[in-house]
């Protein structure tokens, strides 16, 4: 006959098991519950031509595991990037974490209709895994790679500068070399795949980049109700600072990304740290 004492402990475990059922089905759930978040900046940077413009910013796929490739839910993610208003898409790196995967992942991307303005991306640390296979494999995607380069985006007469580094972590990330030529009145969108590299840049180099977009984090992949996450001590030298959204210290901004993907042990789950793809709307003041 179970004693008081052995009834109450079975029923705690119970209690327990339930919650952590009930909290690994919510993870799987909110892994492929995608997000739209909008974020305007307004500058008077922005050309007039470009006042409006809906930038799509989208990092950290990572649909694929060590045994396994996500289809479905790097598809999901595709449609919702085909059915969403842009002009243009920006794209912050770790598009697999498995080198078998670089492949079956492009091959799946160049479903992706390219905007008016065209598709730019940087590289992140797990594309380094083999990184002429991603560089060429982006380039046959048709998608202008950015590391350590700038390009120009013009619109009747007028521009914005889109520019880039390499991961912080595998590459050599040049700001400074990247910057040199562009005014601080233009406009400039900076990638950065790893945001401690915005601690590294020169206040020189944050004030000629109107905007820093950003991932890496995955926003902790699992956070306590995301008010904090007990993983970001292995991706960043910053602890929450850099966890997940938009930041301005001294006036310079950045924007960190949760991305879309990452695995934990294998299993595809995020806990309170929602997947997004993010519009980032122009406005001219």
């Amino acid at each position: 006959m179970l004693t008081k004492m052995m009834k109450t402990t079975f029923l705690i475990f119970i209690a327990a098991l339930t919650v952590i059922i009930l909290c690994y089905f919510y993870a799987c759930y909110e892994f492929g519950n995608i997000k739209i978040k909008e974020i305007e900046i307004a500058s008077a940077d922005i050309p007039e031509s470009f006042d409006g413009m809906r930038i799509m910013y989208a990092a950290d796929f990572q649909f694929d595991a060590r045994n396994s490739f996500n289809k479905k839910a790097l598809n999901k993610a595709i449609d919702i990037m085909n059915n969403t208003d842009k002009d243009i898409i920006l794209l912050g790196g770790d598009y697999t974490n498995w080198e078998g995967k670089v492949i079956p992942f492009f091959t799946e991307f160049q479903k992706v209709k390219k905007p008016e303005y065209g598709i730019y991306s940087v590289t992140g640390n797990h594309d380094y895994s083999n990184h002429t296979l991603v560089l060429e494999m982006i380039e046959k995607t048709g998608i202008k790679n950015l590391d350590n380069e700038k390009t120009e985006i013009e619109k009747n007469g007028q521009k914005i500068i889109i520019a880039g580094v390499e991961d912080l972590w595998f590459g050599n990330p040049d700001a400074k070399m990247v910057l040199e030529d562009a005014d601080k009145k233009d406009f400039v969108i900076f990638l950065s795949h790893n945001p401690d590299y915005f601690e590294e840049m020169a206040s020189s180099e944050k004030e000629k980049a109107d905007i820093t977009l950003s991932g890496h984090i995955h926003a902790g992949q699992a956070s306590f109700f995301g008010l904090f996450s007990p993983f970001t001590g292995s991706v960043t030298r910053y602890g929450e600072k850099y966890r997940y959204g938009m930041k301005n210290f001294d006036n310079h901004k950045i924007y960190i990304t949760s991305g879309l993907g990452g695995s934990v042990f294998g299993q595809y789950v995020r806990f309170f740290a929602q997947p997004e793809i993010v519009i980032v709307k122009l406005k001219k003041i």
